[in-house]
């Protein structure tokens, strides 16, 4: 394979042009492997499926995973044990978590915003994901849905 890279110019002039081609090659497949790497990692983030089980990770009493989350102002102004009190207080007015419904992103300010159509016994609500630019939560409302 390497044969069809050395023209006869490069024969003539010895080593020191193969060892130019194969740095060359060398280099373009580091540049191409660094920007799949980097697309592999925005791909990553995944907003919806991340809000979608943030509200079942919350119905499943799961709070120190839905915390670990969230950017660091979100992690001081609701620690678990403050998530833990607003999902029980929701909870106790809206009735037993269902499941999950339709959603809805947009953007705001360089943030992601999901909207997950939450049903609960009693009522349905919209939970309110932000997703700063690192994908962390930064973050979380409950409103009811129209």
């Amino acid at each position: 394979m390497m044969k069809a890279f050395i023209t006869p110019s490069l024969k003539r002039n010895g080593h020191m042009h193969i060892i130019y081609v194969v740095l060359v090659l060398l280099v373009s497949t580091a540049l191409v492997s660094t920007a799949v790497f980097a697309a592999d990692d925005a791909s990553t983030h995944n907003p919806v499926g991340t809000a979608q089980a943030l509200v079942h990770s919350l119905a499943a009493g799961d709070y120190a995973s839905v915390e670990a989350n969230f950017n660091t102002q979100m992690q001081q102004g609701l620690p678990t044990e403050k998530l833990k009190e607003a999902w029980n207080q929701i909870t106790a007015q809206a009735g037993n978590y269902l499941k999950t419904g339709e959603t809805k992103t947009a953007q705001y300010q360089g943030d992601t915003i999901v909207l997950v159509k939450t049903l609960f016994k009693n009522r349905t609500l919209w939970t309110q994901v932000a997703f700063d630019k690192s994908g962390k939560v930064a973050g979380l409302y409950f409103k009811p849905a129209s």
